[in-house]
C-alpha cells in the first residue's frame, strides 16, 4: 500500500498548557481512562518526551489508500516519543511507514517499548508500504515510540498512523493440535481411569466406558 503525506489545517505543536487548561485536560483524560474502550494517543496528556530528527513534533493528517488519517504522528528519524499509559490499557495499535522520499537515501527501524522493555522491532523499512502493528501493553506505565535511522541513511520522514490504546487484548493465532496425536493422548490418559470421550456439538465430553456403552445401546434400540 503506497501513501503520501499532506498536512491539512493548523498543525498541533505541544506547548505547556495554562493551569486551568491542564486541569480540564486531566479531568477529560480521567473520564476517558475509566469509561472508554479505546483512546487516541492524541487525546492523552502531551507526551513526557518528544523529539524528531527533522522538523517539529506534531500531529498531522495523512493521506493514504485507506483515506485520510487525521491523528497521525510525525516521526522523522531519529525520533522518540514517550506516552503515559498508567497501566490502564491492554493493547496498542497503529500503522507505520516512510513518507514519500528518495528511497536510495532512506532506511529505518520502528521500535515500540513498554517500561524500557522492547515489545516490537520492525525489519529495516526502505519502501512506502503501510504496515500494521498491534502489541500487548497490559500493565505498561510508559509507552515509547522510536524510529532509528540505519547507518548512512540520510532522509527518513516517517509517520505513526493513528496510534490508539485499547482495553481489548491482542488476538493471537489459535492453538492447533494434530488430531491423531491428540486422540492417542486422550485414549492413553483416559483409558488408565476406565474413561473415554465423545465429541458432541463440537464439545469434548468425558464419560465412563460403561456409560458410553449404555448410550450406544440406547441409540441402537431407537433405530
Amino acid at each position: 500500500m503506497i501513501a503520501t503525506c499532506r498536512a491539512f489545517g493548523p498543525i498541533s505543536i505541544w506547548v505547556p498548557p495554562a493551569a486551568e487548561e491542564l486541569d480540564r485536560m486531566e479531568q477529560e483524560w480521567k473520564t476517558k481512562r475509566e469509561t472508554a474502550k479505546e483512546i487516541l494517543l492524541r487525546e492523552m496528556p502531551p507526551p513526557k518526551h518528544a523529539e524528531v530528527g527533522y522538523g517539529h513534533c506534531h500531529w498531522l493528517a495523512y493521506d493514504s489508500a485507506q483515506g485520510k488519517q487525521a491523528n497521525s504522528l510525525w516521526a522523522h528519524a531519529y525520533s522518540r516519543y514517550v506516552f503515559q499509559l498508567e497501566k490502564q490499557w491492554k493493547t496498542f495499535k497503529t500503522q507505520y511507514c516512510l513518507n514519500e522520499c528518495n528511497l536510495a537515501e532512506a532506511g529505518c527501524v520502528f521500535i515500540v517499548k513498554g517500561d524500557d522493555k522492547e515489545l516490537f522491532r520492525s525489519a529495516v523499512v526502505q519502501d512506502h508500504v503501510i504496515r500494521p502493528l498491534e502489541v500487548d501493553v497490559e500493565n505498561v506505565e510508559l509507552l515509547e515510540l522510536i524510529v532509528e535511522p540505519q547507518k548512512d541513511a540520510k532522509w527518513n520522514p516517517t509517520v505513526w498512523l493513528t496510534p490508539i490504546a485499547r482495553n481489548s487484548v491482542v488476538v493471537k493465532e489459535p492453538v492447533k493440535f494434530n488430531a491423531v496425536k491428540l486422540r492417542v493422548a486422550l485414549q492413553s490418559i483416559l483409558g488408565k481411569q476406565k474413561l473415554t470421550y465423545v465429541i458432541k456439538n463440537e464439545v469434548l465430553l468425558i464419560t465412563s466406558e460403561g456409560e458410553m456403552k449404555r448410550q450406544m445401546r440406547r441409540q441402537a434400540n431407537r433405530q
